[in-house]
C-alpha cells in the first residue's frame, strides 16, 4: 500500500469534512465535535498533514504551536506543539499511515527547532491508542478519569 504524506490543500476540504464526519459516526472518541470548514482553513498548514493512498485523503493529522508552557513536563520557557487532531480512516488502520503522519510532524517540529510534543486522547480504545503511542516513545503524563452516574 503506497501511502503519500501531503501538507494540507484546500482542495481536499471535502474530503476532509467527509473523513471527519466517519469519525464522529464510528463513536470512537469522547466528547467529539466536528470541525468547521472555517476552521481546517484556518488551521497552522505547516502542521497539517494528510495520508493519501490513491490521491485520496485516508486520515490527518493537525497541531498547533504552543509557546506559552503551562505544562510542568515541559521547561518553562520551551515552546511545543500540541497534537490536536489525528485520524485514520478504520480500513486504513495497522498500515503503518499513522506512523508516518506522526514521523512526519515530528519531523517538522525538529526542523524547526521544537523539541517537545504534547496530545491527550478521548479515545475509547485506550489499550490500542497507548499501545500505538508508547511503541513510538511517547509517555503517559497525567490520566484523567471520568464517570457518568
Amino acid at each position: 500500500m503506497e501511502i503519500i504524506i501531503e501538507k494540507f490543500s484546500e482542495k481536499y476540504l471535502e474530503e476532509i469534512m467527509k473523513l471527519e464526519e466517519k469519525w464522529i459516526n464510528e463513536d470512537i472518541t469522547y466528547g467529539m465535535i466536528q470541525n468547521s470548514k472555517y476552521n481546517f482553513l484556518h488551521l497552522n498548514k505547516e502542521y497539517f498533514y494528510l495520508g493519501l493512498y490513491k490521491n485520496r485523503v485516508i486520515g490527518y493529522i493537525f497541531c498547533e504551536i504552543v509557546d506559552k508552557n503551562q505544562y510542568s513536563i515541559f521547561p518553562i520557557d520551551a515552546t511545543f506543539v500540541n497534537i490536536t487532531d489525528f485520524y485514520v480512516a478504520k480500513q486504513y488502520r495497522n498500515n503503518k499511515i499513522g506512523e508516518k503522519l506522526l514521523e512526519k510532524i515530528e519531523m517538522v517540529a525538529k526542523a524547526n527547532g521544537i523539541n517537545h510534543i504534547f496530545l491527550s486522547t478521548a479515545t475509547k480504545d485506550t489499550e490500542r491508542v497507548l499501545k500505538f503511542y508508547k511503541r513510538k516513545g511517547y509517555n503517559i503524563w497525567i490520566t484523567l478519569l471520568f464517570k457518568n452516574i
